[in-house]
């Protein structure tokens, strides 16, 4: 039985949180390398400097991402996952990732690059190339 005109679902007509989603297509994922220093600056980070990780999960899906998790056995780590899913957020189409070997290191690590490093703003090279691989542990 086919679909009717007005029971058809459009890409890109529904909307979530009041945003509509973006239809745009995945592009792909943006490589934030952390430098040397920055990772010093990651490990150095005692628990009283730790974001509120429930505040921080709310923060990026009020703000149009997607936001999963998933746990890497072949490499016993997690990966968090943000991807740009709102019309109107600033990364729409990109996903940034991070791993780490406990699941709030990965969201921590994730934190820093999308917070610290970017401050809620356009991920640097995504403007540039579309899509990069991510590495392996950054």
């Amino acid at each position: 039985m086919g679909a009717t005109k007005s029971n058809e679902i459009k890409r890109g007509s529904r909307r979530k949180n009041g945003i509509s989603e973006f239809s745009g297509g995945w592009q792909g994922f943006v490589d934030i390398r952390l430098t040397p220093d920055e990772k010093a600056s990651l490990s150095a980070m005692g628990a009283s400097d730790y974001p509120d990780i429930g505040a921080f999960i709310d923060d990026v899906l009020s703000d149009g991402y997607k936001f999963s998790v998933t746990r890497d056995e072949a490499h016993s780590c997690y990966i968090s996952t943000i991807t740009g899913k709102g019309q109107g957020c600033v990364n729409a189409g990109f996903s940034l990732s991070a791993r780490g070997p406990s699941l709030d290191g990965s969201i921590l690590t994730l934190y820093y690059k999308h917070v610290v490093i970017c401050d809620r703003l356009i991920w640097a090279g995504h403007e540039r190339v579309e899509g990069q691989q991510l590495s392996l542990w950054d």
